[in-house]
């Protein structure tokens, strides 16, 4: 149990960019200026100063996963696009081929792509489950060198697929240095 969390957390510090540390650094700021002016300001506005204390507490409990959302999504930004998707007649595989561009700033060391194929229907509700629960789903690990603005090809063949309505295919990247 202890091993695995602290595999967990040496994966995640491993994700960590220096702009990351940063925003660690302004967020713990924030939140030692909020709090010393909520103290400051016990004896004017005890309502206020309880307020100001809970957003200071507001800011250090969210501020990471923001801030690493936002800095993830700039640095390490992908642009997917699905070139083709075929059923193939003679098999009981489907075929997705698509691009990854790096749209990021930094050079990308390795990227999982995840694809999942779910029905499509004309009931919106019955859309909306069909996503959350695909039908089948499959994932590509590159580990290749991209650089910022270059574009790699890749394929995906999921099997078996016998599926004969109407599909849709989603897919998703998350990269890192």
């Amino acid at each position: 149990m202890l091993n695995k969390a602290t595999q967990v957390l040496d994966n995640f510090l491993a994700q960590l960019h220096t702009y990351d540390y940063y925003a660690f650094i302004w967020i713990t700021l924030i939140f030692v200026l909020l709090l010393i002016l909520s103290i400051v300001m016990t004896k004017k506005s005890p309502p206020k100063a309880v307020l100001i204390m809970l957003s200071a507490f507001v800011i250090l409990l969210a501020g990471p996963f923001i801030s690493f959302h936002l800095i993830h999504n700039f640095v390490y930004k992908t642009e997917l696009n699905v070139d083709l998707i075929k059923k193939l007649h003679y098999s009981k595989s489907l075929v997705v081929k698509g691009t990854l561009r790096n749209k990021g700033i930094e050079d990308f060391g390795n990227c999982v792509i995840k694809a999942d194929v779910f029905k499509t229907n004309q009931n919106s509700l019955k859309d909306f489950v069909s996503k959350l629960k695909p039908m089948k789903n499959k994932t590509i690990f590159i580990d290749k060198k991209i650089v910022p603005g270059e574009i790699h090809i890749f394929n995906f063949i999921i099997e078996p697929y016998e599926y004969r309505g109407d599909f849709n295919v989603s897919l998703e990247a998350s990269c890192t240095k």
